[in-house]
């Protein structure tokens, strides 16, 4: 672990300037980039609680555990209740854009606290794995159907752009992509 103050060489190259269309370049084709070394400070860590963990997600301001326990912690920024993790055992965490927090309960139940607490008119399935975005997300379900939503209460099975089941699932704001049993990825737009 680095110490605060501490920096982080990285390496760049930098090339002479193309010359204009209308001025001769003096530049050889066999030069190469020069490299350059820039410092960019460290991050000051975080007090991350003390424990042994199974699952870690992280977002804009906050992060989410799961202990070896199977229970939730949460630390960092504490808007709108993001630090707030309920009780109970969980498998899977996802902290998404960083308003939100979705976890799947031990019995497959999916848990959201954060600025947004839906998702709304979710259905009684049970889900093996879930990914959230600022602007909705996505549940798998133990045979690999997707259910996705948006913040705003739409809750839909989704037709996938391949008839496969997912093994994974991963969502941003703008496109959700899967990835099949058979190992390929297949997208999507929106959550």
């Amino acid at each position: 672990m680095r110490a605060r103050g501490d920096v982080a060489l990285v390496a760049t190259a930098t090339a002479a300037p193309e010359a204009s269309p209308a001025v001769a370049s003096t530049r050889t084709p066999t030069e190469t980039p020069t490299p350059t070394a820039t410092a960019i400070p460290t991050s000051t860590p975080l007090d991350v609680p003390p424990g042994r963990y199974t699952a870690i997600s992280v977002g804009a301001a906050h992060a989410c555990a799961i202990t070896e326990d199977a229970e939730l912690v949460c630390w960092g920024a504490n808007e709108q209740g993001l630090t707030d993790a309920p009780s109970g055992r969980y498998t899977a965490i996802d902290v998404g854009g960083g308003s939100t927090t979705c976890a799947l309960s031990e019995d497959g139940e999916l848990v959201c606290w954060g600025f947004r607490r839906g998702p709304y008119g979710v259905s009684e399935e049970h889900f093996v794995a879930v990914a959230v975005s600022d602007t909705g997300g996505c549940a798998l379900d133990s045979e690999g159907a997707a259910s996705c939503w948006t913040w705003g209460g739409y809750w839909n099975e989704i037709v996938l752009p391949t008839p496969e089941p997912l093994a994974a699932i991963d969502v941003s704001g703008a496109h959700s992509c899967g990835l099949t049993a058979e190992r390929s990825v297949v997208c999507w737009g929106g959550p």
